[in-house]
């Protein structure tokens, strides 16, 4: 008897071991693939990001007939791109926006990238005061005004809603 009380005893002690193993692992799985913080489009280049980056670039087509139009209109912007490296929506829309930025020869200085966690927060609190509550979230600056932004999708495409914020 002794011995069987013993046994439940060892069980209930190993039973919350087990748990905290379990939980730090899932956690340690979430963030394992994560970028948080400042970084560049040079970062997807490399696995796992690039799998869905170089794609997402590779086969977007821009739509010609905006490029003449839009090419002035970005002279003097700012653009801060805020993103989740683990959001769909992000893997979808920031390798689109960087090909359009590319085909416009937009300065790679004009612009910040920023990965964010999946609380939409960065370690050094860059997105203090800007209200991210979706991402992507693309926001466009002239003179450290904020012209617009572009959260989570485009309303009409890429570079119409770039058109529209932009001509103001």
């Amino acid at each position: 008897m002794r011995e069987v009380i013993s046994k439940k005893k060892t069980m209930m002690k190993l039973i919350p071991l087990f748990f905290l193993f379990v939980v730090g692992t899932t956690q340690a799985q979430d963030t394992e693939d994560m970028l948080i913080g400042k970084t560049s489009a040079s970062a997807f280049q490399k696995a796992p990001y690039s799998e869905w980056f170089v794609k997402g670039y590779d086969t977007y087509t821009i739509e010609d007939s905006i490029k003449d139009d839009l090419k002035p209109l970005l002279d003097g912007v700012y653009v801060k791109i805020f993103m989740g490296t683990w959001c769909s929506d992000s893997q979808r829309e920031v390798p689109h926006f960087y090909k359009i930025l590319d085909q416009l020869d937009f300065p790679s200085e004009n612009s910040t990238l920023i990965a964010m966690d999946r609380s939409k927060k960065t370690p050094a609190n860059l997105e203090e005061g800007l209200h991210i509550e979706r991402v992507p979230t693309i926001i466009f600056y002239k003179n450290n005004v904020e012209l617009g932004r572009i959260v989570e999708y485009p309303i009409v495409s890429l570079e119409k809603d770039m058109l529209k914020i932009l001509s103001g």
